[in-house]
C-alpha cells in the first residue's frame, strides 16, 4: 500500500473568493475623505469601495484620519479667533471656557429708586361689575372653563359649582 503525500501548503487549492488587495492611492483617498468628517457610507460612495470592506480593511485609517481633520479645524478655529474674528472668540469662549450670555434685568423707579405701586379697594359694585364681564366673556367661548362657575356665597367667598350646562 502506498501512502500519498499531502500537497505542498503553496499548491493547495484555497476556497472562498480572491483576498482584496488596496493600493497606497485607495488608502490616501480614504484617509483623505475621512479627514473632511464623511461617514463611512459617504466614503464608500466616493472611493467604491463597500462600506463592510471599507470598515474591515480601513477602520484605523479612517478612525486616525478624523482625528486629524478635528484637529485641523480646532486649529483654523483657533488662528481665526486668534486674529481677532469677535464671532470665533465669543464661540470659542463659551465652547472651551464656559463662558456664557449673562444678561442681568434690573428695574428700578425714577432715579433709581423703588418701583412705586398703587393699590387700591374694590368695592363690592365693582367685584359684581367684573364677575359678570367675566361671564360674558366665557359665554362667548361655549361656557365657563373646565365647565366650572363660580358662586359668591353669603360671606362673600367663592364657592365652586359643576356647571350643569358643561355637563
Amino acid at each position: 500500500m502506498t501512502v500519498k503525500k499531502a500537497p505542498k501548503k503553496d499548491k493547495m487549492r484555497r476556497g472562498g473568493r480572491k483576498k482584496n488587495e488596496y493600493t497606497e492611492g485607495q488608502k490616501r483617498q480614504v484617509a483623505s475623505v475621512a479627514r473632511l468628517q464623511c461617514s463611512v457610507e459617504e466614503i464608500a460612495v466616493v472611493t467604491g469601495i463597500p462600506h463592510t470592506s471599507l470598515e474591515r480593511h480601513f477602520g484605523d485609517v479612517i478612525k486616525e484620519a478624523k482625528e486629524k481633520g478635528c484637529e485641523s479645524l480646532r486649529r483654523a478655529q483657533f488662528m481665526t479667533a486668534l486674529k481677532g474674528n469677535p464671532a470665533m472668540l465669543i464661540w470659542l469662549g463659551k465652547q472651551w471656557l464656559g463662558q456664557k450670555d449673562k444678561q442681568d434685568l434690573e428695574l428700578s423707579g425714577p432715579d433709581g429708586g423703588p418701583i412705586q405701586t398703587q393699590t387700591r379697594e374694590l368695592t363690592d359694585e365693582m367685584l359684581v361689575k367684573h364677575e359678570e364681564s367675566l361671564k360674558r366673556i366665557a359665554s362667548r367661548y361655549g361656557g365657563t372653563e373646565r365647565g366650572i362657575s363660580s358662586e359668591v356665597d353669603e360671606t362673600g367667598v367663592d364657592q365652586e359649582q359643576p356647571d350643569p350646562e358643561a355637563a
